[in-house]
């Protein structure tokens, strides 16, 4: 294992990276009979090293660190089809230290990004099918709203979903003498259900990062009609922002057609409206003004900014991007690149390059601090473990925060410069 143990020094928190081993090793040979392939697990120092609650989620399940084999691991696996919650919550258990272990590894952003909206598909599609067999309710249609729509999930995102009622179940409401409000009784039942699951501690012993950063938000929706409204509410600025992403995770091929026809034809007539805004307006819009500058996603130069350079672009691609689709902000940057290049007042490759840092900042702070912050540390100790962290791999930790404080810099001000380009100031 000689190249283990330079690994794990060069983890964030290496004591405790060897503790966790310790006790990993001894559980794994309780468990299993046999001893840990370390040359085998390459993740294991950077998990160790890095996540307590990772950590103790492998000493409490230690057969789980054979998933972390390979250079660098496997995808989750989401074939099972789960019949009760727990195994739900261990099937996402189990993806979540898969998807974190290549992370650390190094594997690309986006690929990240589409494993853990698979995976929250998977949590969000599963667990409304064992709550539907456990109150013996028919499933309303699901879809996907916000990060979670565009596949821009990370691993504290909050699980947004919207549940229309499919015709059919309404049509079978009747035949079997069930109104309509008895059939808004029983998704409300059903909603209220899968909250309660998601709020239970998994019994793998994962702690809080099987919990969303925020409750599940669950929107209900009689018709499609009736969801389109919703979703179109011009009191509500949170639900615009949500509609501006909405994917079908289930229900009826027509019913998931319409409505996200008539969901994004909504949505393209407001950004056609918003077309041309001034930088103070496109700033206040994105809530940036009032973020504080640590603030990895509303500060300035930060994710907000960017994604609201994209959503500003996306219409001038409408001949490589479907018309009214609003893919992940990674994917339309790259077809950004494609169609633009250094055109148009954007430099695209360094949007590209400042998105993946940022992403990658904020994965490594969930890991850290098993809690949803996007909050840039401002002690030293604390830069010193985000720098190892993100991968910076100097000898000595203060070359490697020095780097990472230089990083910032640049991404931010690249950021900023490219916003300041985009959108004019007030009067000009």
């Amino acid at each position: 294992c000689d190249s283990w143990v330079p690994a794990l020094l060069l983890s964030p928190r290496p004591g405790m990276g060897a503790a966790r081993l310790r006790d990993l090793a001894h559980a794994y040979v309780k468990s299993t009979g046999e001893a840990l392939e370390l040359s085998r697990m390459p993740a294991l120092a950077s998990v160790l090293g890095t996540s307590d609650a990772l950590g103790l989620m492998l000493v409490n399940n230690p057969e789980w660190a054979n998933d972390l084999m390979g250079d660098p691991p496997a995808p989750p696996l989401l074939t099972r089809r789960p019949e009760r919650f727990d195994e739900v919550r261990e099937i996402r258990a189990r993806g979540l230290l898969s998807a974190a272990a290549r992370d650390l590894l190094g594997c690309p952003v986006q690929s990240t990004l589409v494993e853990l909206s698979a995976l929250a598909d998977f949590y969000l599609v599963e667990s409304f099918r064992c709550a539907g067999r456990k109150l013996k309710i028919s499933v309303p249609a699901l879809f996907a709203l916000g990060q979670l729509g565009s596949c821009d999930s990370g691993f504290r995102s909050a699980l947004e979903v919207l549940c229309v009622d499919d015709p059919e179940h309404q049509a079978q409401g009747s035949r079997d003498g069930a109104g309509g409000t008895e059939r808004q009784l029983e998704l409300a039942r059903l909603l209220e259900c899968v909250r309660s699951e998601f709020s239970k501690s998994s019994d793998s012993g994962s702690l809080d990062i099987l919990r969303p950063m925020r409750p599940l938000l669950g929107l209900v929706a009689d018709s499609v009609e009736d969801a389109v409204g919703i979703l179109s509410a011009d009191h509500c600025e949170e639900l615009g922002r949500l509609s501006e992403h909405v994917r079908p995770l289930s229900g009826s091929d027509s019913l998931s057609t319409e409505l996200t026809s008539r969901v994004r034809q909504s949505v393209a007539s407001q950004a056609d409206a918003g077309f041309g805004r001034s930088r103070e307006q496109a700033r206040r819009a994105a809530r940036i003004e009032t973020a504080e500058a640590e603030d990895l996603v509303l500060a300035s130069g930060g994710i907000r900014d960017i994604e609201t350079i994209v959503r500003h672009l996306e219409p001038t691609i409408d001949e490589v991007v479907e018309p009214g689709v609003h893919p992940g902000i990674l994917t339309s940057l790259y077809r950004i690149d494609e169609t633009h290049g250094n055109h148009s007042g954007v430099d695209s490759r360094k949007l590209i390059d400042a998105y993946c840092w940022l992403r990658r900042a904020e994965h490594a702070l969930h890991f850290m601090t098993m809690r949803g912050s996007h909050f840039f540390p401002q002690d030293p100790v604390g830069q010193q473990r985000l720098a190892r962290c993100m991968g910076y791999r100097e000898v000595d930790v203060r070359d490697a925060r020095s780097r990472l404080l230089a990083d910032r810099q640049l991404i931010r001000q690249a950021v900023e410069n490219q916003f300041d380009s985009i959108f004019e100031p007030s009067g000009n």
